[in-house]
């Protein structure tokens, strides 16, 4: 019979969760690119399963992301005001008493147990682990499979005795956990969950299996929550970012050394008025063989997620802005003058856009993209050809290649490379890009604008992501839509209003931001999804921005 999973996210995340992300609802929290629903559903891919995921505080933001990813196995189920988990878990099988009808798990939308075995799914088990704390867990005494003892969150002297709960449960009889829950009035009862969780387990004929985990997310509390990002970058990065707990600090090594190596002397090079917003280094190695470089290690999130899934104020939009621009005023006051620096724009934005348009795999996408015309999001827009035909006369015109002076930029000011702590409006610049043209730590700044622009204006990384769908309309033009809202409009408008405070031509930042998008094209050669979704918008903010209609 079909398994349930019911994911209980019906309240927001806790007060220091939400400093970071906003008031999510917790199955919203990012984590390793996705959001934790994503994240728990692929623990069960190998069941054939429905899911039932309990909504109702800002329970719009849960409907909005299925929305735009409706997937047949998850069911939204807006439960009202509930007392307790056992009363929101009464609600479900009030309103969906299918989800009881087969073997069932109960998945907390904060925990990820990697390590639960297929084998246990199906089955009456309890998850826990082990560990040194109480007052933040529930904790449990078990003997011969039995549960013996409950500690709520509750100071123990030595809770190395007790078992710590996960938070995700199995039921071989879903209607037989419902029977006892209900038995427990829920609708009144604050402690019916606990109460409903001892007598079910401990009144199966045969002990439930207890699984013991050493490899679980827990997304509940803050502390836990960036540990599991830096085990996550250890992972996925294994060759080129190792994180010491320990020390605090990250090591950076790199296949690109050239590059590494460059950052290392941004790293050095930059004013002491700007060191403040770059990590601590404390050790590095130029050696063109073996780079590297051993930072200071800052665990609150990059922009990139806040922006995608979370739910900062407008206010604190505000606050941020203004830092960065105001970093941007005082990197300018470092500057350098050549007659010549137009051949390094040049180089920038004529001959690296033509050669990577030149590099676009012609045998992967659609042969259409190189007509002269094509229509993207209702407009009529240039193809590929047009563009690299038009690219120079367009720069011209906005003015790219005017100017004589470059100030210290960053080179790769996307908001993923921007670390925010938003208790404290902290920002630190990371991953620096370190060189120009023929220069290091100075260049256009209207380059750090259109990286920053790619991502508010253009969604970058809702691309990156993979929160974007490419169709085709009735008359066969492309249909690009990305997994934004209102909001992410309102955050973008903020971002113009500061560029237009600052005196920056909006036109000129977006024309460079679409060579950003052309350029990438080729690089994604393993995601022709995300190379058309690239291209499209390149393509489009090129047409809006040359100034040639």
């Amino acid at each position: 019979m079909k398994l349930s999973v019911i994911i209980p996210s019906a309240i927001r995340v806790s007060p220091e969760m939400e400093v970071d992300f906003g008031p999510i609802p917790p199955a919203l929290v990012p984590i390793g690119g996705k959001v934790v629903a994503e994240r728990i559903f692929e623990r069960y891919a190998n069941q054939e399963v429905s899911f039932y995921i309990a909504i109702e505080d800002n329970a719009e933001f849960v409907e909005e992301h299925f929305e735009f990813f409706p997937d047949p196995r998850v069911h939204l189920v807006r439960v009202g005001k509930t007392i307790s988990i056992g009363h929101t878990l009464a609600k479900i099988f009030e309103l969906r008493p299918e989800a009881a009808e087969g073997p069932l798990v109960l998945n907390f939308a904060d925990t990820i147990v990697e390590d639960l075995p297929d084998s246990a799914v199906g089955h009456d088990f309890i998850s826990y682990a082990s560990t040194i704390e109480s007052q933040r867990w529930t904790l449990f005494k078990q003997k011969d499979g039995r549960i013996t003892e409950l500690s709520d969150k509750e100071f123990q002297l030595d809770p190395t005795s007790w078992m710590m709960l996960l938070g995700v449960w199995g039921f071989e009889s879903g209607a037989a956990y419902r029977d006892v829950l209900l038995s427990k009035s829920p609708e009144e009862n604050k402690h019916s969950f606990y109460e409903a969780m001892i007598a079910y387990y401990n009144g199966l004929p045969k002990p439930a299996s207890l699984i013991e985990s050493s490899n679980y997310v827990d997304c509940g509390h803050a502390d836990n929550y960036y540990a599991a990002r830096r085990r996550l970058i250890n992972a996925r990065f294994f060759n080129s970012l190792k994180f010491n707990e320990m020390s605090g600090t990250i090591r950076k090594t790199s296949g690109n050394r050239e590059k590494l190596v460059d950052e290392i002397h941004w790293l050095q090079a930059i004013p002491k008025e700007l060191k403040s917003c770059t990590p601590a280094v404390y050790d590095y190695s130029k050696d063109p063989l073996e780079p590297f470089v051993e930072m200071e290690f800052y665990s609150y999130p990059s922009l990139d997620e806040s922006f995608v899934s979370a739910r900062f104020d407008f206010d604190a939009w505000e606050k941020l802005f203004d830092k960065v621009f105001s970093l941007i005023r005082i990197a300018g006051k470092y500057t350098v003058s050549d007659p010549a620096l137009t051949d390094d724009l040049r180089e920038m934005y004529l001959d690296k856009t033509l050669s990577r348009l030149d590099a676009i795999d012609k045998t992967v996408l659609d042969q259409s993209l190189w007509n002269d015309k094509l229509v993207i999001d209702g407009q009529e827009c240039a193809g590929i050809s047009r563009v690299r035909e038009g690219l120079e006369t367009a720069l011209n015109r906005r003015t790219a290649f005017a100017t004589n002076e470059f100030q210290v930029i960053h080179g790769d000011m996307c908001l993923g490379n921007i670390l925010y702590d938003a208790k404290h409006c902290l920002i630190k610049l990371i991953d620096a890009r370190g060189r120009f043209g023929r220069y290091d730590i100075y260049g256009d700044v209207h380059y750090d604008l259109a990286k920053l622009s790619h991502s508010i204006l253009g969604y970058y990384d809702f691309i990156m992501s993979d929160r974007f769908k490419v169709e085709k309309d009735e008359q066969g033009g492309y249909v690009l839509r990305c997994k934004t809202s209102p909001y992410h409009a309102t955050v973008g408008q903020i971002f113009q209003k500061y560029l237009r405070q600052e005196g920056f031509d909006l036109d000129r930042v977006r024309l460079i931001e679409s060579l950003l998008f052309l350029s990438m094209v080729p690089l994604h050669k393993d995601r022709p999804e995300r190379q058309l979704a690239m291209l499209l918008r390149g393509l489009g903010l090129f047409q809006a921005h040359a100034g040639n209609q």
